[in-house]
């Protein structure tokens, strides 16, 4: 078994759950860990003893909480999950990296500056901990299946539009083009707006072959928007709701003007969505069990990742 240990038991940390009407999926850290018997779960942390109330339902020792770090110096820990408020992230990285884990899972963003992240990326390298920073539709069974759909298609233009923030939302969607498309050609600020918590940035971002992605902002809405649309020449996909609904609509012809063609829903076959966390974990024990090397965490794309959401940011 490896040893892991919770920091920050807020909603991602331990208390976000699905509705009934979806598949079961874990949606927290916590819950996720609790169902491998492969991970030890050793200590859970937060700075607000009020946090260990909340998720009392799990009837766990009180031995299990401490609001205190430096309770963690006798323990033998593989895996540290760090997901705190982001201005907190550096401190406690700085803070870990004496325990000697072989994996920290961050949540994103890692830090709101570059060189907060070059630095940690650095130290850890150096240190020889793996990091992830988690950036969850990566580990999406759907959203894997969609990649795979995405490079053998000729793509035309993809429109992505987020709530709730660039650094908390649309990081995500830039994060899987990457890892679809590869690194960004160019890319160019079309609206820039700085808010209390985050920014609201309407970007075009191209890829190789003159992929244009446009990324637009909504702002004063009661709803999330998380939702983005792939066109290609023959046929178009919807992904909305975060990725809980998909929709391949193909050419077909028109049933009003002749010569003219339309779009009409076809099938296609899909993962729910919803085991992001799971798939995480279990690539974490293999990681452990030394049964994968987790290479597109590496620190040279982590850096690069980190540069060009900097460069967004800076508007250069």
């Amino acid at each position: 078994m490896f040893n892991v240990v919770i920091i920050g038991l807020g909603n991602v940390g331990a208390r976000n759950s699905v509705i009934k009407t979806l598949p079961q999926y874990k949606r927290n850290h916590l819950e996720a860990i609790l169902k491998f018997k492969e991970l030890n779960l050793v200590k859970l942390v937060d700075k607000d003893p009020k946090s260990f109330n909340k998720i009392n339902k799990y009837k766990f020792d009180k031995e299990l909480f401490t609001s205190n770090l430096k309770e963690l110096r006798s323990l033998k820990i593989d895996l540290i999950v760090i997901s705190t408020p982001t201005s907190s992230h550096k401190k406690i990285i700085s803070e870990c990296m004496d325990l000697k884990p072989r994996l920290i899972i961050c949540e994103k963003p890692l830090t709101e500056d570059i060189v907060d992240d070059h630095s940690i990326i650095n130290m850890l390298q150096n240190k020889r901990i793996k990091l992830i920073v988690n950036y969850q539709r990566r580990f999406e069974s759907n959203f894997r299946q969609l990649k795979k759909i995405l490079i053998r298609k000729e793509i035309n233009k993809i429109v992505f539009r987020y709530g709730k923030g660039f650094l908390n939302y649309a990081t995500h969607f830039i994060d899987f083009l990457i890892s679809c498309f590869g690194k960004v050609k160019r890319h160019k600020i079309i609206n820039f707006y700085k808010n209390k918590k985050d920014y609201d940035i309407d970007v075009c971002i191209e890829f190789k072959d003159n992929l244009k992605v446009f990324i637009l902002s909504f702002q004063n809405l009661n709803y999330d928007v998380f939702e983005f649309e792939i066109y290609d020449k023959n046929s178009k996909i919807e992904v909305l709701n975060g990725g809980v609904e998909l929709r391949y609509l193909k050419k077909q012809k028109s049933l009003i003007y002749k010569n003219y063609n339309t779009l009409n829903s076809s099938k296609i076959s899909m993962s729910d969505y919803g085991d992001g966390f799971e798939n995480l974990y279990r690539r974490s024990i293999d990681f452990l069990e030394n049964k994968d090397t987790l290479s597109e965490f590496n620190s040279k794309d982590q850096k690069y990742f980190s540069s060009l959401i900097s460069s967004i940011l800076n508007k250069k």
